[in-house]
């Protein structure tokens, strides 16, 4: 589940938004806080969920 860094322009607002393993990401994303057309985030690429990595201690599996 990757974890992508979406920009509104409109409000200024940053926020992340997730998909599911192995789906693309949609093309077109909205802002929740106005409702307008956001924009991927290009220069920072996505991030793995991390309940999907290698599990450490303070994770919710391992303690």
């Amino acid at each position: 589940m990757p974890i992508y860094q979406i920009y509104c322009e409109l409000c200024d607002r940053t926020f992340q938004g997730t998909t599911l393993q192995g789906l693309k990401a949609p093309e077109r994303w909205v802002c929740s806080q106005c409702g307008c057309d956001a924009k991927l985030m290009d220069d920072k690429p996505a991030a793995a969920h991390p309940l999907e990595n290698i599990h450490h201690k303070g994770c919710p599996c391992c303690g």
